[in-house]
């Protein structure tokens, strides 16, 4: 005879049996009737600990933090013999050893003529999720303070280029506001000329060929501005391996790219210093060499000899100033010049100089126009040195006016100070030049075609020695062919008496 089938009750105990999660059958008191493995398993109460007390004395008679919880504030037993059902609620229970658990609870009623006969109470024990939600929350915290705080631009975009999330640091170093900025595409704020960098890169990542690329380009501010940027990218994929969204960090390298230029020019300018430095020394050494093979070989006079030798002196004197100036320079920028602190008569200082440079100034038919206020002025520094700054000067307005110019130098009192000025109609400074016409090695920009001669240290000589008196010098030009004017402000001293003679 076969066996009888399960009936209705024994199919609901099985699946009770098999469930995992928590099953305990309440009577209309509150007492256990049934309790399935899962719930024993998670509680640790047998079904005769269920048969001896309420369930809500065995697993809700406190509150985590230990104080007594009342039958009538607990909301799973307030639906124990009720007709209305609770669904999902969450409720902190405690096991038989006095560990507790959070759980997910529903009382469900099994009503028989018309009155609640029992209590189907269902629980799941969601600690491990709970536990897992403050770990995501902690990771979405932290996530967002690095994000926030991040001493770096950092965004995330959509697979097609867009703008999704930005932090404050991007928000600065592009100058929109995170709306804005997230109605943008990041070819909006690329340069133009740089669109097409990277590219290749983007596409590779894209496609899975690299996990992320960093390139170097130029972006644009909000008000126009470009600046440079260093950009990392890389890509979080979606559970199939498809690209979700795009993570980029950018880093304003502005500053950077700025100081190598800068490392460049000098550079280039060094090479060319070089250069011309070769060309300024082998200039003397032909017509001495062709001296020497005329006093070796052709007829040695006493005319010969004393044109020779007058060659000889003139290139060798060359030569040696040549050197001097370098000299000079390398010891001033090293800071090994000292100078003398001695109250000095400028106007004593202004006529050596002038000595020293007419003999240049009349070879090439210039008119020098000297004025000099009335008052004697006096500064505390070194004559020689104060003579050089201002023969430096002259000299260096005779080499760039063309014969037969005019130069004026001119000597005043303005304030506390002693201001010379020396001014040519000559060939002028070009408005990009003029904010290095003081910096070293500069003369090859400004007189490429080597027309004017020397080494282009004189400029910069004289910014080092009116510094170390501490002074200051400027130059001021309207432009190529209109001429240029320097001007020197050092410190008046009133004690002109006493001041030094030579």
């Amino acid at each position: 005879m076969p066996d009888e089938e399960p009936g209705l009750e024994d199919l609901v105990r099985a699946v009770a049996d098999n469930s995992a999660q928590g099953v305990v059958i309440l009577d209309s008191g509150g007492y256990g009737v049934y309790c399935n493995a899962s719930w024993r398993e998670m509680t640790g109460f047998d079904p005769a600990d269920l048969r001896r007390a309420r369930l809500h004395d065995l697993v809700h008679h406190h509150t985590p933090d230990g104080r007594p919880l009342p039958v009538e504030e607990c909301t799973v037993s307030r639906a124990i013999g009720r007709l209305e059902p609770v669904r999902h609620h969450v409720d902190m229970f405690f096991r038989k050893d006095g560990s507790s658990f959070e759980v997910s609870a529903s009382a469900t009623p099994i009503v028989r003529g018309g009155a609640v006969a029992f209590t189907i109470i269902e629980m799941r024990d969601i600690s491990a999720e709970r536990r897992a939600e403050a770990r995501l929350r902690h990771s979405e915290q932290l996530f967002r303070a690095t994000f926030e705080q991040a001493a770096v631009g950092m965004a995330h975009l959509s697979p097609d280029g867009y703008f999704t999330r930005v932090n404050s640091k991007l928000c600065a170093m592009l100058g929109y506001d995170a709306d804005a900025l997230c109605r943008k595409h990041f070819l909006d704020v690329t340069h133009p000329e740089d669109i097409g960098l990277g590219m290749s890169d983007y596409r590779m990542v894209l496609e899975g060929e690299i996990d992320d690329f960093t390139i170097e380009k130029r972006y644009v501010r909000a008000d126009g501005r470009p600046f440079w940027a260093k950009l990392t990218c890389s890509f979080v994929r979606d559970d199939a391996g498809a690209p979700a969204y795009t993570v980029a960090v950018m880093q304003d390298i502005s500053l950077r790219k700025h100081n190598e230029e800068i490392l460049q020019q000098a550079d280039r300018r060094k090479d060319e210093f070089l250069a011309m430095l070769g060309h300024e020394l082998r200039n003397p050494l032909a017509p001495i060499r062709a001296t020497a093979d005329l006093l070796r070989y052709g007829r040695n006079d006493d005319a010969t000899i004393a044109r020779a030798t007058d060659v000889i002196a003139r290139q060798v004197g060359h030569m040696s100033a040549l050197i001097d100036d370098l000299l000079d320079v390398s010891r001033v920028t090293r800071g090994l010049v000292e100078i003398e602190r001695r109250i000095v008569n400028v106007k004593l200082v202004i006529a050596d100089a002038v000595e020293q440079a007419r003999p240049l100034i009349e070879s090439r038919g210039h008119a020098l126009d000297i004025f000099q206020d009335e008052r004697p002025l006096a500064v505390v520094g070194d004559h020689k040195r104060l003579v050089q700054i201002v023969v430096n000067l002259l000299n260096n307005a005779a080499k760039f006016t063309p014969n037969g110019g005019h130069i004026a130098l001119t000597l005043e009192s303005v304030g506390n100070a002693v201001v010379i000025r020396v001014r040519d109609d000559g060939a002028g400074i070009a408005p990009p030049f003029l904010p290095k016409v003081f910096e070293l090695f500069t003369q090859a920009e400004r007189a490429i075609d080597r027309s004017h001669g020397g080494l282009g240290l004189g400029l910069a000589l004289v910014r080092n020695l009116v510094h170390l008196h501490g002074g200051s010098v400027s130059a001021h030009s309207d432009g190529i062919g209109r001429g240029s004017e320097f001007v020197v402000t050092l410190p008046r001293c009133d004690h002109v008496q006493g001041a030094s003679q030579r």
